[in-house]
């Protein structure tokens, strides 16, 4: 955690002294379309994350379901660079940063709900993403355009149990390619940007480990058919030369199906079937600080 914070005050400190350094005024001489819009966020995300068998095999009292409750401090940032009057670069990225303990239960496999356990477990949550934009029409302070890009975001669950002792370590790796369409307005005082992202061929691996005692059990599940839905959106006031604040908002949805792929501890045998169901929503909302060039 200290880490953590330590980035993100190096981060902050080189955001905020660009806006007045030699540097930044070298790059507002240089002619032509420059064209850099960076920003730097702190959101609030919270929702809810859940994976669950669904072969028709297993009885309800032996299957399998975990949910997640997260709800999180985050900071991300992007950077927009448009060299060409049709065409731009997106960097973005995020990572979670105040990570507060969620409480799960967990069904020892093979056997009855009146044994489930309950984990204490801690939540990290981060992803990166590069996309192009290809601008449909300028004009007027409005910009219409495409966008296409790759995703990768990665949710862990690392936890112990209440009474005592345990580990418990899920991690969910989602590979996405994102197409979507952007909105954006730019005005003297005040600019805004409204995003719809969507795929329809994202996947998904989750590897699941529990050691409740001297027992171990893995699993890992392979979810590549579904895919998800995302909106964006953002306003910010002009409150010096370069510099612009408002607020950021995101809504994510996505549902996956897919297959076990093994991983089981031998001889221990998980037992929950071969199919598998998982299920995303999450809002964020937050402030937004940018540098415009």
């Amino acid at each position: 955690m200290r880490i953590k914070l330590k980035l993100l005050l190096v981060c902050l400190l080189l955001v905020l002294g660009t806006s007045g350094s030699p540097h930044a005024q070298f790059l507002a001489s240089i002619p032509g379309p420059l064209g850099l819009d960076s920003s730097l966020r702190l959101e609030y995300l919270l929702g809810t994350q859940s994976l669950r068998s669904i072969d028709a095999g297993i009885a309800p009292a032996h299957g399998f379901l975990i949910q997640f409750d997260p709800k999180l401090a985050v900071v991300s940032g992007s950077v927009e660079w448009s060299p060409f009057p049709v065409a731009s670069a997106r960097f973005a990225g995020a990572i979670s940063i105040v990570e507060p303990d969620m409480s799960a239960i967990r069904q020892r496999p093979g056997s009855s709900s009146a044994t489930e356990l309950d984990w204490q477990t801690r939540p990290e949550y981060g992803y990166w993403e590069v996309a192009g934009l290809y601008h449909l029409h300028s004009g007027g302070g409005y910009r219409f355009s495409m966008t296409a890009g790759y995703r990768q975001e990665t949710w862990n669950y690392v936890g112990s149990l209440y009474a005592g002792g345990g580990d418990l370590t899920d991690r969910h790796t989602s590979r996405i390619p994102l197409v979507g369409l952007q909105t954006a307005m730019f005005f003297p005082w005040w600019k805004a940007r409204f995003e719809v992202l969507g795929s329809p061929f994202m996947s998904r691996s989750v590897s699941l480990f529990m050691r409740p005692d001297s027992t171990a059990f893995e699993q890992r599940v392979e979810l590549s058919s579904g895919g998800l839905i995302e909106f964006q959106c953002e306003g910010t006031v002009n409150v010096r030369p370069y510099c612009w604040l408002g607020l950021y908002g995101r809504f994510h949805y996505e549902e996956l199906y897919g297959n076990s792929s093994g991983g089981t501890t031998t001889p221990v045998s998980w037992n929950y079937g071969d199919r598998f169901y998982a299920r995303e929503s999450f809002a964020s909302v937050g402030l937004n600080f940018s540098l415009v060039y």
